[in-house]
């Protein structure tokens, strides 16, 4: 625990907690605020990680061919596999609602959102449903393999592409997909920093 063997993403929820996809490993390492030396957690995953989101106590990944997503809940110490959901075709970005009521997922021409239902304890992931489908449809393969999305403020979900250079954000809470601006070259990651700035990073053509 705590050495990674090609690491591909890394997530934060809300309380501070790092979550490390250590590919080469097959497992998820998670560290909290107080020590980012040593993992407090370190969970085996079926698959080799590739993508991974955390919020309200949950984490969601995908990895192998990235055609299902886990969904593991907190259960005292540690973490269980409490769900599954199947993916038509390849998820390409996956992304928790920072309250944890909603999955999204990106494939090469749509985005989907499935609801999360939480029972007894138990949790459950409805059935995917397409959104902005039409606005998509002018960008084929718009999204950039291993692309991330990051929750701004207001809860409001913002994503690079890859073909169209564009940076986009999606209100879940309104199903409202806006373009916010052109980007400078291809870019694999945007991120909220703490005084609210939007930081993205990638490489130029």
């Amino acid at each position: 625990p705590g050495h990674f063997e090609n690491p591909q993403r890394v997530a934060e929820d809300d309380a501070g907690n790092v979550y490390v996809a250590d590919y080469g490993n097959k497992r998820i390492q998670v560290f909290a605020p107080g020590n980012r030396n040593a993992p407090s957690n370190s969970i085996d995953t079926n698959e080799p990680p590739v993508l991974i989101s955390a919020a309200a106590g949950m984490f969601a990944v995908s990895g192998g061919a990235c055609n299902a997503i886990g969904l593991y809940l907190k259960q005292g110490s540690s973490f269980k596999l409490a769900a599954n959901a199947q993916v038509a075709g390849q998820a390409r970005a996956i992304c928790l609602s920072p309250l944890g009521t909603f999955l999204f997922f990106a494939c090469n021409d749509s985005l989907f959102r499935c609801p999360i239902v939480k029972r007894q304890g138990e949790l459950s992931i409805g059935k995917p449903v397409a959104l902005s489908e039409s606005y998509m449809a002018q960008w084929p393969n718009v999204f950039f393999w291993n692309v991330g999305f990051s929750v701004g403020p207001g809860g409001e979900i913002f994503f690079p592409t890859d073909s169209s250079l564009k940076l986009f954000s999606l209100n879940s809470a309104k199903d409202l997909l806006r373009e916010r601006g052109q980007l400078p070259g291809r870019m694999t990651s945007a991120a909220f920093g703490p005084d609210e700035a939007l930081y993205a990073v990638g490489f130029g053509d």
